[in-house]
């Protein structure tokens, strides 16, 4: 506690004798200026809402108002000039600006003291300033010398700090050795003056800051700081937030790390913001969220308006955004450039990301692939990735991979090019649910679009694939589907301008897919060999049926409800009424006669034959 002294509250004025002035009369004025014929406003309240009237007068030496002393308020400097009661002049002071004015002006501040060291009551001044500490004032001291190991002196700040139920700590300009782990359990925001206060770690292993506050309103904030570190990074992080809420890291510098910033620990905890920072050269990876199992994990995560950046082709930041785990996450707005991958989506066995959004990022020149969603055994429930630019990178632009599952997967309206294999590779049959839609891909050393053999259930549509935009021909096929056993999928509406192998290949075996309407492809009527039992390939109503073994069946399904189809045949053979084919009795045929068929999904009734 901070003892006053007693003092008198009241202005006490004497007579030239020095007698307590009785009816003396004081005038108050503008400044520099005759009070009497310039007066100035003078109140009864500090608020200056009661009006007092002028001159002033005096009982037993104090300024009264009605029966007792009372204390005049008026706004700034003036001027004032005290008379007694006969109006002899005991004074005049043109300019009075004293203690209770300066502490209006800008120079105020500097007549205040304050101390860290001192208890204040409640609701004052010097309460709430130590709620703001510097780590370089007393009884801290840091140095920022770069030389001096400071570690200690940000332990005591922050732990004062967490004492007294939060606050800020502030960082000012200089260069702060830290030599081991600064904890953080509880809420505290730290803030310095940007690229000036650099945080030096000594260490090659530790965490620089770790955080374990599991408030989340507020959490932990760090802003406006700039960390490096004086070895080579092997392990640990620069921050990690361990199972903590609401840690937001905001317009800092990074340099030099192994891993940048983490989210790591128990599951289930919420409010990363990773926001408008500067990562540079990180040896593992720029952002980890790693924190979470089951399949709710960690929610309300946002990575957004961040720059990440590696070094040139051959030593580059391996990973800009490594997940492993997580609820909802936001991944969006951000740059890479020279990261191996831009973005990866790891998951292991146990592990699920629930809900990952990817859009508007540039990710840029890597020696790997710009998205990898590739679990480890692990699930990956719906990711969107959409409106990104991506290019340059020496293996795929999207690629979707690995062991486990990935239950839905959009990859929509981006501009890609420039790979060294596949624009977009679903590469794995652990893919459900592919919708490819509005991208433009050109420029791969393979293909535009690849899906790997027995992959079911995706839609390609409305994509511009080739020489679209600055890209030019891919090498492969514009779009391939691998040969095997892949149905129920849709291409259609995609603008092709025909890869060196050419623009479509389609070697799924299916008979519920619909391939057609592609610019670019041109059009082909299938020929169906001639079989006791015939199927006609989804999506087309024109075949040439060649042969001469004659046909009994036709296999119908319900994707065949409503089809109606012209077969023309190449040869001699007999189109046999019965079985599910229900004709105007049997056809036999030769070259160029034509008969037309509809399905209502079990049998094929004739509707017209010709004989030509």
């Amino acid at each position: 506690m901070v003892a006053y002294p007693l003092d008198n509250p009241f202005a006490t004025f004497t007579s030239l004798a020095g007698v307590p002035l009785l009816a003396g009369r004081i005038y108050i004025g503008e400044p520099d200026q005759d009070p009497e014929t310039n007066p100035k406003p003078v109140y009864w309240d500090a608020a200056e809402t009661i009006p007092a009237d002028q001159p002033l007068t005096t009982k037993g030496g104090y300024i009264y108002r009605e029966d007792s002393p009372a204390i005049p308020y008026v706004d700034g400097a003036y001027s004032i000039r005290v008379r007694d009661r006969l109006g002899g002049e005991i004074f005049y002071e043109p300019d009075v600006s004293g203690f209770m004015v300066s502490l209006a002006s800008a120079a105020g501040a500097g007549l205040i003291g304050f101390s860290q060291a001192e208890e204040y009551s409640p609701a004052t001044v010097g309460n709430h300033l130590k709620r703001f500490i510097c780590v370089t004032d007393a009884p801290y001291n840091a140095k920022g010398d770069g030389v001096t190991d400071d570690t200690g002196s940000f332990i005591s700040a922050i732990a004062d700090i967490l004492a007294d139920g939060g606050g800020t700590l502030w960082i000012p300009a200089g260069t702060y050795k830290l030599s081991s782990t600064i904890s953080i359990s509880n809420p505290i925001k730290i803030v310095g003056d940007g690229l000036a206060s650099i945080i030096q770690t000594t260490s090659a292993t530790a965490d620089v800051i770790r955080i374990t506050s599991t408030s989340n309103d507020p959490g932990v904030e760090i802003e406006g700081l700039f960390f490096k570190s004086s070895v080579t990074r092997t392990a640990g992080f620069y921050i990690n937030s361990v199972s903590a809420n609401g840690t937001k890291v905001r317009r800092c510098r990074f340099e030099g790390a192994y891993n940048c910033i983490g989210a790591t620990g128990s599951p289930n905890f919420q409010g990363l913001v990773v926001e408008d920072n500067e990562i540079i050269g990180c040896l593992g990876s720029g952002v980890i969220i790693s924190g979470a199992n089951g399949t709710q994990g960690c929610v309300q995560f946002y990575i957004r308006k961040n720059k990440f950046t590696g070094a040139a082709i051959g030593s580059q930041t391996p990973i800009g955004v490594l997940v492993t785990s997580a609820g909802d996450l936001t991944i969006c707005d951000n740059h890479f450039l020279f990261c191996s991958t831009g973005i990866a989506i790891v998951p292991a066995t146990g592990n699920d990301i629930q809900m990952l959004k990817i859009y508007d990022n540039w990710i840029d020149s890597g020696s790997a692939n710009g998205i990898s969603v590739s679990p480890t055994g692990g699930t990956v429930r719906a990711v969107d990735i959409s409106r990104n630019w991506i290019a340059t990178f020496s293996l795929d632009g999207i690629v979707a991979s690995g062991t486990g599952l990935i239950k839905a997967l959009r990859i929509l309206d981006n501009e890609m090019g420039g790979f060294g294999n596949i624009g977009i590779n679903a590469a794995s049959t652990i893919v459900s649910n592919l919708v490819i839609d509005g991208n433009m891909i050109g420029q791969c050393a393979s293909h535009g679009i690849s899906t790997v053999a027995n992959l079911n259930g995706f839609v390609i549509t409305g994509n511009s694939i080739g020489a679209v935009g600055e890209w030019l021909q891919n090498q492969g096929w514009d779009i391939l589907v691998n040969a095997g056993t892949s149905d129920s999928y849709t291409i259609s509406g995609n603008r092709l301008t025909v890869g060196v192998l050419g623009a479509l290949s389609d070697g799924g075996t299916g008979t519920t897919k619909f391939v057609g309407s592609n610019l670019g492809v041109a059009a082909v009527v299938p020929t169906i060999a001639s079989a006791a039992n015939i199927t006609l390939t989804p999506g087309r109503s024109l075949f040439f049926i060649s042969g001469t073994t004659n046909i009994t069946s036709i296999t119908a399904a319900t994707p065949d409800v409503g089809r109606i189809v012209t077969l023309i045949f190449t040869g001699i053979l007999t189109f046999t009424d019965g079985s599910n084919l229900r004709l105007a009795g049997n056809f036999v045929t030769s070259n160029d006669d034509t008969i037309t068929l509809g399905c209502e999904g079990t049998n094929w009734f004739e509707i017209c034959r010709s004989v030509n």
